[in-house]
């Protein structure tokens, strides 16, 4: 869950997830990796994931990033984190993170993030 001031009803759907696939991986079920993540404070993952608005709900799967569509609700919440995820359309290749990038698109990406330094440097 990437968020910036979450709702009450959101934050207890989200826990009540949390708890119960931590249950289901007790009894040996498997089970998806649920975080929160504040925006606010994160900005790089605001910035390779594309976050516009929060809260967004984001399930990583081999590779490619579905986005949750609808009310945050515990019973919509635990399907979708159960496989139904992959029925939705709406799928993006996962963005490559600092890692991953060669030195330019590093360079590139820091000046994207720090556009008052780009623009200092472009008048130079």
């Amino acid at each position: 869950l990437f968020y910036v001031h979450p709702r009450s009803q959101e934050v207890a759907a989200f826990d009540k997830l949390g708890d119960k696939i931590h249950d289901d991986k007790l009894v040996g079920n498997p089970v998806a990796i649920v975080a929160k993540v504040d925006v606010s404070k994160q900005l790089y993952l605001k910035e390779r994931f594309q976050l516009v608005q929060a809260p967004k709900i984001i399930m990583f799967s081999k590779g490619f990033m579905y986005e949750f569509e609808g009310e945050i609700n515990f019973d919509d919440l635990y399907s979708w984190v159960q496989g139904k995820f992959r029925n939705s359309a709406a799928s993006k290749k996962v963005p490559r993170g600092w890692r991953e990038m060669t030195l330019i698109e590093q360079a590139t990406s820091f000046l994207h993030q720090h556009r008052e330094w780009s623009a200092a440097l472009g008048a130079a």
